[in-house]
């Protein structure tokens, strides 16, 4: 990466981070005009490149910088080392404009027993409007997976979801999940019903206990920890699931939970 790239996007997380704190002292103009096409990106082994599209929604133009991670939302693009190549890294939008980006992967050896999970990264910096000199600009980050997937895995990645085995750990006060399957499990929300007789503020039912933006990755056990005082019912359907397929289309289940036993 360039050193000009470095400091322009070290530049505008400064303006994100300023305008944080001054938000509360002064106007704001706060809106993000980046549209990214998809939820997320399955890049299949072999293939030369995936095209990324990207447009401007918005009545102003607005300069986007891309980069990628392996996990870690606050690691210094410049630090970070993933096998994929990003191009263009900065590009300007106009209104209504449209720029599609090329994702290719570099060679190097990756796992071949499962998926592997990176994430990509828009920073949409707006341009200065001279009429609205008052206002904060704000600069928004869009953040998303990528999954790269190997030749020849079996089952299918729809098929994964249901497979997970959901396990509530009382003394910790977590749930396991026990993702078997070779890909990675993203839920968009994960809801559990509470247990019979737990109540709420003046004895009312307490509402189902609500998880969201889980990611779980393949041949693992993942732990996520519950709200303090949750109390789950376990059961046959005491989990409802929404997650997205390989196609962006919303899928929705339920899924069993059992209780790990006292040791």
């Amino acid at each position: 990466m360039s050193p000009r790239w470095l400091v322009r996007w070290r530049d505008a997380c400064l303006t994100l981070a300023m305008a944080m704190v001054l938000a509360l002292a002064c106007g704001s103009s706060a809106h993000a005009d980046l549209v990214v096409t998809g939820t997320r990106f399955i890049y299949p082994a072999g293939q030369k490149a995936l095209t990324l599209r990207t447009g401007n929604a918005g009545q102003r133009p607005i300069l986007v910088q891309s980069w990628l991670d392996a996990g870690d939302a606050d690691a210094d693009p410049a630090r970070v080392s993933v096998p994929f190549l990003l191009t263009p890294p900065v590009f300007r939008l106009d209104p209504a404009g449209r720029t599609n980006l090329l994702l290719s992967h570099t060679g190097e050896p990756m796992p071949q027993d499962r998926e592997s999970v990176f994430w990509i990264n828009f920073l949409e910096v707006p341009a200065r409007d001279p009429a609205q000199a008052n206002l904060l600009q704000l600069a928004y980050r869009l953040r998303m997976k990528v999954l790269f997937r190997p030749q020849g895995l079996p089952g299918t990645a729809e098929d994964a979801i249901g497979k997970v085995a959901w396990t509530y750990l009382p003394a910790e006060n977590e749930i396991e999940a026990h993702n078997a399957t070779p890909y990675v499990v993203s839920l968009a929300s994960l809801e559990l019903e509470s247990a019979a007789g737990a109540a709420g503020k003046a004895g009312s039912p307490r509402p189902p206990i609500a998880l969201n933006g889980l990611t779980i990755a393949p041949l693992t056990r993942t732990r996520f920890r519950l709200p303090q005082g949750a109390a789950p019912a376990p059961g046959k359907n005491a989990l409802r699931y929404q997650a997205a397929n390989d196609d962006g289309e919303i899928i929705e289940g339920r899924l069993p939970l059992s209780v790990a036993l006292p040791n």
